[in-house]
Parts: structure tokens; sequence; C-alpha cells
């Protein structure tokens, strides 16, 4: 619980402190550090056991903390950009730029709801269960509100299909939960 609440205070503050126009390309390159982070933590999953679980879990758990603070951050940055009065039109390289991120940000963060949902069994049964929850609730409301608004300034990237859409990585992460609990 403390976590959660270090992540919502850290996320409060780095939204405190945005004050300029939403730039496409940092939001893509936040996208392939989440990127990143999520394929650590597909790797440290895919070899969770009961052996590895006390060296493995805090680095999980960080990383999904840092994921949160990336989307948080990125998500109010662009809430703040379209309510703006001078909201700023992309152009289409970066419409297209976002549509890419948005998709590579849904697969990243599919294949951890996927690769923890895949190691529950190991993480039920110990203490971290009820961190690892809190966790996963933070990311996914967090991944619905990124994905949200990526959807409200670049309404064309709905249209993108994929194997992964703000649904399906929904539907993974309210797995994992309902496992958990």
């Amino acid at each position: 619980m403390q976590f959660k609440r270090f992540t919502v205070i850290t996320g409060m503050l780095a939204i405190s402190s945005v004050h300029a126009a939403v730039n496409m390309t940092d939001i893509i390159g936040d996208i392939g550090d989440i990127a990143s982070l999520a394929g650590e933590i597909v790797t440290l999953c895919s070899n969770l056991d009961i052996t590895t679980i006390l060296t493995s879990a805090p680095k999980i758990v960080e990383n999904i903390g840092q994921i949160v603070e990336i989307i948080t951050s990125d998500a109010e940055a662009i809430g703040s950009d379209t309510n703006s009065t001078t909201t700023s039109l992309y152009s289409t390289s970066d419409e297209t730029e976002a549509c890419d991120g948005l998709q590579m940000f849904l697969e990243s963060v599919g294949q951890v709801a996927g690769s923890v949902a895949d190691n529950l069994d190991v993480v039920s049964n110990t203490p971290f269960s009820g961190a690892v929850s809190d966790i996963i609730s933070s990311i996914k409301d967090g991944v619905d509100e990124f994905g949200s608004k990526i959807l409200e300034i670049v309404p064309s990237c709905n249209e993108t299909t994929s194997s992964y859409s703000l649904e399906s990585v929904e539907a993974s992460f309210n797995a994992c939960l309902e496992k958990l609990s």
C-alpha cells in the first residue's frame, strides 16, 4: 500500500510540473522506455519460481512503478495540452508516430499483464501478493488513462487493428486482479 501511495504522490508531483505543450517525440521516447521496462518484467516473470521470487519481485515492482509514473505524467501532459486554448495540431507524421507508439505501448503492457498472469501461482503464495494486486490495479488505471488520452488527441489511432487494444489489455489486468483476490 505504501508503494501505491508513493507512486501516486510521485505522479502528482510530475503532473504539477507540466507546463509546456506536449511534444509527441517525447511521448514516443517515453513509450520506448516503457517497452524496455516491460521487456525486463516479462523476462523476470518468465524465469520466476519459488527460488527467484525474493530477488525478482522487487525489480518487477520497481519497473511497474516506473511505468506507472511515466504513463501518469504523460497522460496528464496530454490532458493539459488538450484542455488548453492553444491546443497544438499534430502533423500527419506525428499522428502516425503516436498510433505506432500506442500499439507498441499496448503490446508492451499487454505482455506484462500476460506474463504476470502466467506466474500468479508463484506470486500469490508470497507476502508480495497484496502489493502486486495494488500495483496491477494502478498500472491498469494508468494504461486506460494514457491510452484514452492518446486516442483523444489522435482519434484515427482507434482505427488501427492489433491483437492488443485498450479493452484486451484491461481484460488481462482484470484477470490478474481476479486471480489475486
